[in-house]
């Protein structure tokens, strides 16, 4: 389990140097790699790297998350307020159809307000924030 746990933080490390064009010393990556050993196990956590931001989701809690995060948009963009409407208008949206359509251009457009990119690697999503 360990060797497995540290592949991933240096699967993840790697893939967010590469999208990115990061170059690290030893001591910056060791740090990194300490950080990400302490949030692994989490579904969703932020991670702070070489002075930027990034999102990672488990590949297992991702699609709930996101859905979640298109129900906050479509909501806060169109300020529905659902509980108000009277119950005999019957107004009910599948958010599981809404986010389908959404995903169209995959989770990077949601959740990466840097550049809208995506990586997938080691069983997470990773996505810059800033």
């Amino acid at each position: 389990m360990q060797k497995r746990t540290v592949k991933t933080h240096i699967a993840i490390l790697r893939a967010i140097m590469d999208e990115h064009n990061h170059s690290i010393d030893m001591d910056t990556a060791r740090e990194a790699i300490e950080t990400l050993r302490d949030k692994i196990g989490e579904d969703d956590f932020s991670f702070d790297f070489d002075g930027n931001e990034y999102r990672i989701i488990t590949e297992s809690a991702i699609w709930g998350i996101y859905k979640d995060e298109i129900e906050t948009i479509v909501n806060d963009c169109y300020e529905l307020n659902l509980d108000k409407i009277p119950s005999w208008i019957a107004v009910e949206i599948d958010w599981e159809q809404t986010a389908k359509n959404a995903y169209s251009d995959g989770y990077g457009h949601t959740f990466s307000s840097y550049d809208h990119s995506e990586i997938d690697v080691a069983d997470h999503w990773v996505f810059r924030t800033n």
